[in-house]
C-alpha cells in the first residue's frame, strides 16, 4: 500500500477484534475466499482469543480484579435468597423477600472472567455468542450432594429439614461444570459446591486483593 513498515504496525488487529470481525463476516457469508475454504480458520481464531483470556484471567489476582464486583453481587443475591427461606405456621415452605432469579448481561470476556474467578473448569467448547453461565443454588436434604459428584446427587428442592444444606452448581450453556471455589486449603473440583465454601471463596477473593483493587 506504499506505507512504510513502521506505519503498518498500528494496522494490526488485536485478537478480540479479529475474532469478532471474522465471526460477523462468516455469518453474512462474506469471508475472503482463502478463509472460506478453510473450515477451521474462524474457529481457530476464536479459540485462540478465548485461550488468551483464560490464560490472563486465571491469574490469582488479575481475574478477581476484573470481575470481583459482579461475582460479589451474585453471591450476595444467593445469600439473600437463602436467608429468605421460611416456613409458615402450617408447615408450608415459601420464599419471601428476595427474587429467585437474577439475570446479568455481558460479553464473552465477562463469562470467562467469572469462570476464572469462581475457579470453574474450562469447558470443552469455548463460550460463543449467545452463551450463558448459570449459578444455581440448590437445597439438598438427602445429604447425597456432600461428595460433590453430579451422578450420585439426588436434589430435593423445597423439602424442609434442619439438616438441609445449600449447594451451588455452575453450568455453561446447559453443561454442568466442576468448580474448585472455596478456601484455598481444601479447594477441589466438584459439581456441587457447599454454599459455605462459596462464601469463604468470595471472602478470600475480596480480602486477597490489594487495597486499591477492592
Amino acid at each position: 500500500d506504499g506505507s512504510a513498515p513502521g506505519d503498518r504496525e498500528g494496522l494490526r488487529l488485536p485478537w478480540n477484534q479479529l475474532a469478532e470481525i471474522l465471526k460477523c463476516l462468516e455469518k453474512r457469508q462474506r469471508l475472503p475466499r482463502s478463509l472460506a475454504r478453510d473450515l477451521n480458520a474462524v474457529k481457530d481464531v476464536a479459540e485462540h482469543h478465548a485461550w488468551r483470556w483464560f490464560a490472563l484471567l486465571s491469574d490469582s489476582r488479575l481475574g478477581p480484579m476484573a470481575i470481583k464486583s459482579m461475582a460479589k453481587k451474585m453471591v450476595k443475591n444467593g445469600s439473600e435468597a437463602i436467608l429468605s427461606w421460611t416456613e409458615g405456621d402450617g408447615g408450608d415452605r415459601r420464599w419471601t423477600g428476595a427474587p429467585l432469579m437474577h439475570i446479568f448481561s455481558g460479553h464473552d470476556a465477562t463469562l470467562i472472567s467469572l469462570m476464572c474467578a469462581f475457579k470453574i473448569e474450562r469447558p470443552a467448547v469455548w463460550p460463543e455468542y449467545g452463551s450463558f453461565l448459570k449459578m444455581e443454588v440448590y437445597r439438598d436434604d438427602s445429604g447425597m450432594c456432600n461428595s460433590g459428584a453430579i451422578d450420585s446427587c439426588v436434589i430435593e428442592t423445597g423439602v424442609s429439614s434442619d439438616e438441609g444444606r445449600f449447594f451451588v452448581l455452575f453450568s455453561l450453556n446447559g453443561e454442568a461444570l466442576r468448580s474448585a471455589f472455596g478456601a484455598e486449603q481444601d479447594a477441589l473440583l466438584r459439581y456441587f459446591v457447599p454454599w459455605e465454601k462459596v462464601v469463604e471463596g468470595m471472602d478470600g477473593m475480596e480480602f486477597g486483593l490489594p487495597p486499591l483493587a477492592v
